[in-house]
C-alpha cells in the first residue's frame, strides 16, 4: 500500500514538473513575441569627410527611407497610432511610415542627432556622432526599441594642400618726402590665384621713414580665404599679413 501511494506521489510530481516546463515555456514564448524589436539607429547613418586637411568637413546622411522601410516591417502599433492611421484610412504600412506621413513626422520629431565637431577638421581627428532619442515613447507606442549608441569616428581622406607665400610675388615701394610718403603696392606675377584677392595696406600716405605698414593678402575673404584659396586652387596662402619699414623716403 506505501509502494502504491509512492508511485503516485511520483507521477503527480512528474506531472507538476511538466505543468511548470509548459507553462515557462508558454511565458518565454509570449514574452518574445511580444517584446519590442530591437533596431540599431547606426546601421542607417553615414558620415563622410571632404575637403582639405585642417579645413575639412564632416557631412551626416541619414538613409531616412530605408528606415522607414525596415520601421514599418517592425512595428506594432498602439491603439493611438493605430486610430491616427484608421482616421487617415491607411492600412498598409508602408503607407503609414511612407516619407512625410504622420508617423514619419513623429518619429522625426523624437529622433535628432549631433556631431561635436564638423568644420575645420584635419586627417586623424576624431569626431564623436551622438543621439537624442526619446526611446520610451517610441517602444511605447511603436514597440520598437531603437539602440543608439555614440560612434567615435576617425577622420581620413581629406585631402593635402601646399602653402604658398602670396608676398612673394608683391612689391611694395615706397616714394615721396620724409613725412608725406606714399606706399605703393604692385602683385608681380599673373597667376590665376590673384584674380579677385587683393592686398591692402593698412596705411599708404603721410608716412615717415621708420613707420611700419601693415600688408594683408585678400582682406575681404577675412576668415574664408584660406578655404576659398584650397578650393579654388588647391592652395593655402601662409602668412597673410607682413609688416614693412618704410624707408628711402627723401
Amino acid at each position: 500500500m506505501a509502494e502504491t501511494q509512492q508511485k503516485k506521489g511520483s507521477k503527480k510530481f512528474i506531472i507538476i514538473a511538466i505543468l511548470v516546463v509548459i507553462a515557462a515555456a508558454a511565458g518565454a514564448a509570449f514574452y518574445f513575441l511580444n517584446a519590442p524589436k530591437t533596431m540599431d539607429i547606426n546601421d542607417y547613418v553615414s558620415v563622410q569627410f571632404t575637403g582639405y586637411d585642417s579645413m575639412g568637413t564632416a557631412t551626416v546622411t541619414f538613409d531616412n527611407e530605408e528606415f522607414l522601410y525596415d520601421f514599418a516591417q517592425n512595428a506594432k502599433l498602439d491603439a493611438k497610432i493605430q486610430r491616427e492611421a484608421d482616421k487617415q484610412r491607411l492600412e498598409d504600412p508602408l503607407d503609414i511610415f511612407k516619407e512625410g506621413s504622420f508617423a514619419d513626422l513623429d518619429l522625426q520629431s523624437r529622433i535628432t542627432y549631433e556631431l561635436n565637431a564638423s568644420t575645420d577638421l584635419s586627417n586623424g581627428d576624431d569626431v564623436v556622432l551622438s543621439w537624442s532619442i526619446d526611446e520610451d515613447y517610441i517602444t511605447k507606442h511603436y514597440g520598437i526599441k531603437l539602440v543608439s549608441d555614440a560612434q567615435e569616428l576617425s577622420v581620413v581622406g581629406l585631402a593635402d594642400v601646399v602653402t604658398f607665400n602670396p608676398f612673394d610675388d608683391l612689391k611694395v615701394t615706397f616714394s615721396g618726402n620724409d613725412g608725406e610718403g606714399v606706399c605703393e603696392l604692385e602683385i608681380t606675377s599673373d597667376d590665376d590665384i590673384y584674380e579677385g584677392i587683393t592686398f591692402r595696406a593698412d596705411v599708404t600716405t603721410g608716412l615717415s621713414n621708420g613707420d611700419k605698414v601693415t600688408v594683408t593678402y585678400g582682406p575681404n575673404f577675412g576668415k574664408d580665404l584660406q578655404t576659398y584659396c584650397a578650393q579654388n586652387f588647391g592652395l593655402i596662402p601662409d602668412p597673410v599679413t607682413m609688416e614693412y619699414k618704410v624707408s628711402g623716403l627723401k
